[in-house]
């Protein structure tokens, strides 16, 4: 009976275990393949929302591109942090265009998604001008490895 018994909880925390990683999985597929505007606004400004995936094998010249719609005037730039040390923290964050600092935080918290751990940044659409960005990223205490993630604004569309 006890071995019967440790069988089916290892059974339920393997079914429960699948059940969480596909549903994490398919939301961030989503977010990676098609960033769009959120919707639900934060304080009555639409957001765009796009996701910056750890997991995701690019070249060096294939950078992700996120076209803001002119209707946006926030984005949620939401970026995954490989190996984030447990329990709560607090990221110094650093948005680039080449050498010059577009937005600066020192207290970005980590939020976690079952595993998957990422850093919510919000920022004016203002600016962000087409071109490209990188983000660079570290705990605010002097532990761990500055991380950093690449990416391009593209200009909108016409007629979108």
């Amino acid at each position: 009976p006890a071995f019967a018994s440790l069988l089916l909880l290892v059974c339920i925390l393997y079914v429960r275990e699948i059940r969480e990683s596909s549903s994490l999985h398919t939301r961030i597929q989503a977010l990676t393949q098609s960033p769009s505007p959120n919707l639900s606004p934060i304080d009555g400004h639409p957001t765009f929302l796009a996701f910056l995936s750890a997991d995701v094998p690019r070249g060096p010249s294939t950078l992700p591109t996120f076209a803001i719609p002119a209707t946006g005037s926030l984005l949620e730039l939401e970026v995954e942090v490989r190996n984030p040390p447990d329990g709560d923290s607090q990221w110094n964050v650093d948005l680039l265009r080449g050498p010059a600092t577009v937005w600066k935080s020192a207290n970005v918290p980590l939020r976690r998604t079952g595993r998957k751990a990422y850093l919510a940044l919000f920022m004016d659409r203002e600016n962000l001008q087409p071109g490209s960005y990188r983000v660079q990223y570290s705990i605010s205490s002097e532990f761990g490895v500055p991380q950093s993630r690449s990416f391009q604004v593209a200009q909108e569309p016409p007629g979108r």
